[in-house]
């Protein structure tokens, strides 16, 4: 079954991306002004940052202690979960409509943000968190298809629709779609809770001892800062270019890194499986299993990633050519953004290991330090370098990290995760790193099309396409 569900996950990842290529591309860019569309990035990106503080890191307790209850002790799990979550996110209320003047005035910058805005960060990260939390439900439960579609293709899809209105019915106002983006993600968690109640019910006010408890919310509050790094590492760039330079910026660095992001489909589509049998594997000590799981994981990743990056840089003219030209200048800083995306897709699969293990503190320890090295080279290289500055802070830091994280797995959890299946696509990632030092853009559009042959024939050469190759 997990190999149909990598194959279905990967197709709706696909159509989630194809919709909302079609939002930034031609709705987004020409609905908004820079400003505007900055403003709406800035909303979303800085709920996606506070989600983790919000989650408390319910959604991997569930994946990680699920397997080690019954049946009543599960449900006791998840009322935990929900009587957690319920409670931090009415505190996140409160303290925001205690202290909004100042958390407005720490925000704003050279930006303004409307009274309401605030309220909509809030409301975004309570319903992401709630939708994590029950679509972890379903990701250990094998049945992980509906919560990707909700995650990837629902709200493309309505926000697609409501962004098209501007045309036919009445010019949108931006305050009047950041509700109507508020309301949709609201309206996805109460959906996935649905889903996930079918699968096996669970109850709010169910009883669970104490000592179970504290376990629980030990394990949650190191997820909350695992979470916190890994966010903050996706959208720290965009929430100091905020504050550093401006709004228009954000814009621009926000279409680059969607666009750059689609490399990262087949670790979404393997994902939701790939953590519910790592976490399985080593709550049984399944050493040998949990090996092959994580380098297939790796090979689909640099596989398919390489060819999805080749494939997005010998279009980049088609792009080019639907863009306003206001966007054109951030080209500039594909390639590179590009590459870190496939860096980091690539090597994720070690990371999500580390947080069901014993060594996952010392494990955040690192991330936290890496995290904080991107933080000092943003304020070193934005305020000179923009767009481009931010994407350089990023790729240094993400790649270096991810070779460290190859190398504790290595060496504290004893899996090797690089093997003689990771030597081609290895070397394809390495090739297009290096045309990124090439001035000459008609001999670099010559190496693209040479990459991407070279992609092609990897897929031909790992059977890309067979059921085999899909299966953890």
């Amino acid at each position: 079954m997990s190999d149909n569900q990598v194959k279905h996950n990967g197709l709706l990842i696909a159509l989630g991306f194809l919709l909302g290529a079609i939002n930034v591309l031609f709705l987004y860019t020409r609905v908004f002004t820079p400003q505007a569309y900055g403003t709406v990035s800035f909303v979303l990106a800085s709920a996606t940052l506070i989600f983790p503080l919000i989650s408390l890191g319910v959604q991997q307790t569930i994946i990680r202690f699920f397997e080690e209850n019954e049946d009543s002790s599960r449900k006791g799990l998840m009322a935990n979960s929900l009587q957690v979550l319920a409670l931090v996110s009415l505190l996140v209320f409160v303290l925001v409509y205690a202290f909004e003047s100042e958390f407005r005035k720490a925000l704003e910058a050279e930006n303004s943000l409307s009274r309401t805005a605030l309220f909509f960060i809030a409301a975004v990260g309570v319903s992401m968190a709630f939708f994590e939390l029950f679509f972890s439900w379903a990701k250990v439960h094998y049945r992980s298809t509906s919560g990707i579609f909700l995650k990837e293709v629902f709200p493309r899809a309505l926000i697609t629709l409501v962004l098209s209105t501007h045309y036919w019915l009445t010019p949108l106002s931006l305050e009047g779609f950041i509700q109507i983006v508020v309301a949709v993600y609201v309206i996805r968690a109460f959906l996935m809770g649905v889903r996930s109640y079918r699968l096996l019910p669970f109850h709010f006010f169910y009883g669970l001892r104490l000592q179970k408890r504290w376990v629980y919310l030990r394990y949650g509050a190191l997820v909350v800062i695992g979470s916190g790094l890994s966010m903050a590492f996706l959208e720290i760039d965009k929430v100091m270019l905020h504050s550093l330079r401006n709004a228009s910026d954000v814009a621009l660095y926000t279409v680059i890194v969607f666009i750059a992001t689609t490399v990262a489909i087949p670790l979404r589509a393997l994902q939701p499986v790939f953590n519910a049998k790592a976490a399985k594997f080593l709550a049984h000590g399944h050493r040998h299993q949990l090996n092959e799981v994580v380098q297939k994981a790796v090979k689909i990743s640099l596989v398919l990633g390489a060819f999805i990056a080749t494939l997005l840089l010998v279009t980049e003219p088609v792009m080019l050519f639907f863009l306003p030209i206001a966007y054109h200048k951030a080209f500039a800083i594909f390639s590179i953004v590009l590459l870190l995306k496939m860096i980091d897709s690539a090597f994720s699969p070690v990371g999500i290991v580390f947080q069901y293990t014993r060594y996952y503190k010392w494990y955040l320890l690192i991330s936290g330090l890496f995290l904080l090295s991107m933080v000092f080279l943003n304020l070193w290289l934005i305020p000179t370098y923009g767009i481009y500055g931010a994407a350089l802070a990023s790729f240094i830091a993400v790649t270096l990290f991810s070779a460290v994280k190859v190398g504790l797995a290595y060496i504290v959890l004893e899996i090797q995760v690089l093997s003689r299946a990771h030597f081609l696509p290895g070397i394809l990632v390495v090739f297009l790193m290096a045309l990124e030092f090439i001035p000459d853009a008609v001999i670099s559009s010559v190496f693209y099309w040479v990459g991407f042959v070279l992609s092609v024939l990897l897929l031909m050469r790992y059977k890309v396409f067979t059921k085999s190759f899909l299966s953890l």
